[in-house]
């Protein structure tokens, strides 16, 4: 039987991909190039749906697409890219479905597949050579003509896609810190502005409109459809390389070239996508198109649709209203109780707190928690054994949680807040009642500053697929257990320190729990940035984590760091926000002076080692005698201000404490 150099060309590709995924299984056990791995514990998905739909897609696009082709190579290294993508969104909708409400599943679970595809082809692309070297001497086929049709419902599709997708999509996605808001952010979505929301629009139409004529112009209605899906995972391509261009030239500290290698990976993160954005919308463009009646189809329909959707766009690109603020909590207690009022933690002054201690672990005495007051820390993140607290689940060991409890206290009586960690070192196995009952136990407590859920999860293996949903899912059960057992206690809602996945640990960037996931207005962002990252400076990585901050509407916190204590100084100064170096790591510059409190907003810090430096301005003082600020050493330091009445300095164990009524906007410089 005689077959067509098509079918030949899609057997043999699909052979190689077939191969690729075999070799990937036999020589690449830790899955970080093997094409089959799958995020999780859901091999299953994988085995059943995920390999099977995916050889299937590629063989069924391939002999579709192909046909009156010169060079087949990149057309089919399309179809690798748009089956593997649709594959993983199948497979991962089974894993993931009844997690979060239904939109939002398949929502995000479209968003994820950018990764996917941008994986296939950098990895898969051995599988698209068969078809150029079996169609390369084949005759051309007719000469392409455009197909406005497409470029016109891929339009319609992405101004739909500003109301229904686009914020979710860009900035406020679990890789929201990616994406900054000054003029090089260009995108499909209201945060990039009128221009930039426009020129997004505009670069994805452009590149769908020079593709279609070669892909969406086919024989039948299937190779239309298949051809102008494609075509727009070109354009969603097309748009994530613009923004990664326009990158290169930004001034902001996320974006901004520098030291380290973050383009590259800044780079694939845009790259996926603008690619599963594409391959959305062109899935609604694409149906839309062999469905258009005849009539619609002439050429003077052309240009007044695209007016239409200039208007559309313009009048759907709005700013978004700023975020309202969360009133603190007010309290007599020695240690006021903490609120956020995004980007800042506040007492129940209002003050601005800046956390700033270690890490620490049981078994621990009174000395270490003396030795950390006289560094000048006020607060500790204390690192709670989940295996020793409740060995069998339901059982707790009470003399464990007796010197949890000890350990509070040691720290309250040297002015010293308690970040409780729940280290997952067993089977997570009853995470939300055992967070429900520790809340219980601490409801009222006000020198416990707040929870940290988890540390370092490791929710999947192949972020951000399913990861982040799930981690997002775990962290709102969690948290609605903890404010039930605070209620239930007649306590108040202390702060929710929650962090990305443990790659972000490992790498400097992940995938974060999506914004959105959780409504509660006391939440801390917590990462544990790298020990040393090549990827991603300190700089970088404290302005990238305050950008996802920004996107929570939460407070920043950095829950441990662990080298470059210099460089990370000056990062946590510049961020106006506070952290807790890793355990047993005491470096000099956790003795700077800072200001532990100060009335209403800080809107500049320096410190440093040599000589106690300090400057600060701050504003929005209210003239109560209010500041708070440590400074080391055992010389009274000499003290310049403006805006400030009544400073003063009293001596404390290890250096002193300095206070003062500001008003208005203020400054304080040590001389």
């Amino acid at each position: 039987m005689r077959t067509t150099p098509t079918f030949r060309a899609a057997r043999a590709g699909t052979i190689v991909l077939a191969l690729l995924l075999l070799a990937g299984v036999a020589l690449d056990p830790s899955k970080v190039v093997g094409l089959s791995s799958y995020p999780g514990s859901y091999r299953l998905g994988s085995m059943l749906i995920y390999l099977p739909l995916w050889l299937a897609g590629f063989a069924a696009g391939c002999t579709i697409l192909l046909q009156r082709r010169r060079s087949g190579f990149f057309v089919t290294l399309g179809v690798l890219v748009l089956s593997a993508m649709v594959a993983r969104f199948a497979a991962s909708l089974v894993s993931v479905i009844g997690t979060v409400p239904a939109w939002s599943t398949v929502r995000f679970v479209a968003w994820s597949t950018g990764f996917t595809g941008i994986y296939a082809g950098v990895f898969g692309w051995p599988a698209a050579i068969p078809a150029w070297l079996i169609l390369r001497r084949e005759k051309p086929g007719p000469s392409a003509r455009p197909v406005p049709e497409l470029t016109v419902m891929a339009a319609f599709a992405g101004v739909g896609g500003l109301l229904l997708l686009s914020r979710a999509w860009w900035t406020h996605s679990p890789l929201g810190y990616a994406f900054g808001d000054g003029w090089w952010f260009i995108a499909p979505t209201a945060e990039a502005g009128v221009v930039g929301g426009l020129a997004g629009l505009g670069v994805f139409l452009a590149i769908v409109h020079v593709a279609a004529p070669r892909l969406a112009r086919g024989p039948s209605r299937l190779s239309t459809f298949v051809g102008g899906w494609l075509a727009c995972v070109c354009g969603g391509l097309g748009l994530g390389a613009a923004q990664s261009l326009l990158a290169l030239f930004a001034s902001d500290p996320v974006d901004a070239l520098g030291s380290d290698l973050w383009a590259i990976p800044a780079t694939l993160l845009r790259l996926s996508l603008g690619v599963s954005y594409g391959a959305t919308i062109g899935l609604v463009a694409a149906s839309a198109l062999i469905t258009l009646p005849a009539s619609l189809r002439a050429p003077r329909m052309i240009k007044p649709a695209v007016a239409t959707m200039a208007l559309l766009s313009l009048l759907t690109v709005d700013p978004l209203p700023p975020p309202l603020p969360v009133a603190a909590t007010t309290t007599a207690d020695e240690l006021p109780r903490l609120s956020v009022s995004a980007p800042a933690i506040v007492d129940g002054q209002g003050r601005q707190v800046l956390l700033r201690g270690a890490n620490v672990e049981l078994p621990l005495t009174r000395d270490d928690f003396r030795g950390l007051a006289e560094q000048g820390a006020n607060v500790a993140r204390l690192g709670i054994s989940w295996s020793r607290l409740e060995p069998t689940p339901g059982v707790w060991d009470t003399s464990y949680l007796a010197r949890i409890r000890e350990a509070v206290g040691w720290a309250e009586a040297h002015d010293l807040y308690t970040v409780l960690n729940l280290r997952q070192d067993r089977a997570p196995t009853g995470l939300y009642a055992t967070w429900g009952r520790l809340a219980a136990e601490f409801a009222s407590a006000s020198a416990v500053a707040g929870f940290d859920l988890m540390d370092e999860p490791a929710t999947g293996e192949q972020p951000p697929l399913t990861s982040s949903l799930l981690l997002g899912r775990d962290y709102a059960e969690a948290i609605t257990a903890i404010r039930a057992a605070e209620r239930a206690a007649r306590g108040f809602a202390h702060l929710i320190f929650f962090q990305p996945s443990v790659l972000w640990a490992e790498l400097g960037f992940d995938a974060a729990p999506p914004p959105g996931f959780s409504a509660d207005p006391n939440l801390v962002f917590a990462p544990h940035p790298p020990a040393r990252s090549t990827l991603v400076s300190a700089r970088r990585g404290l302005a990238q984590a305050a950008r996802m901050a920004s996107r929570y509407d939460a407070a920043l916190w950095i829950g441990e760091w662990s080298s470059e204590p210099s460089g990370y100084a000056s990062a946590e100064d510049e961020g106006l926000v506070g952290g807790a170096f890793r355990v047993g790591y005491r470096p000099a510059v956790l003795s700077r002076a800072y200001p532990r409190a100060t009335p209403g907003r800080l809107t500049a810090l320096w410190s440093g080692t040599e000589r106690r430096g300090l400057r600060l301005a701050g504003t929005g003082g209210s003239g109560r005698c209010d500041l708070d600020v440590w400074v080391p050493g055992a010389e009274r330091p000499a003290i310049a201000s403006t805006g400030i009445s009544s400073v003063a300095s009293r001596r404390v164990p290890g250096g002193w404490r300095i206070s003062g009524c500001p008003s208005g906007d203020y400054r304080l410089e040590l001389v």
